[in-house]
């Protein structure tokens, strides 16, 4: 759980990423945003990828879902009877790490700001 983003955004969380951490199946996950996407998609358009596979066979189908994305389908899996305690989890660590990266974002718009002044 230690870098909860996808490699090609820090904003996006992939689906098995959220699976792997609630202890639930990848697939389930899948499926669950297949059946919601219209709901998720006011939260912004749901993005995905297909991963070639690592020897022979179809690619892979990867949700990239943004942060807002992410934290309802996890509260739409906490009621999945045995994920409860780890989706809660997993949602707070999404809430840290956003909360971080506000701050980093504000703390490089204000050193963008005073370099501008400087001039």
């Amino acid at each position: 759980m230690e870098n909860l983003a996808f490699l090609t955004s820090p904003d996006m969380i992939s689906h098995d990423t959220i699976a792997e951490n609630i202890g639930i199946q990848p697939r389930s996950v899948l499926k669950f945003i297949d059946i919601h996407k219209s709901r998720l998609e006011e939260f912004g358009p749901v993005s995905y990828e297909f991963i070639p596979p690592k020897r022979t066979g179809r690619p892979r189908k990867v949700y990239l879902l943004n942060k807002s994305q992410a934290l309802q389908v996890i509260d739409w899996t906490r009621n999945l009877k045995r994920n409860n305690q780890k989706a809660a989890i997993f949602k707070d660590k999404i809430l840290s790490d956003k909360e971080m990266l506000e701050k980093i974002a504000t703390k490089k718009l204000s050193e963008t700001l005073a370099s501008e002044d400087s001039f």
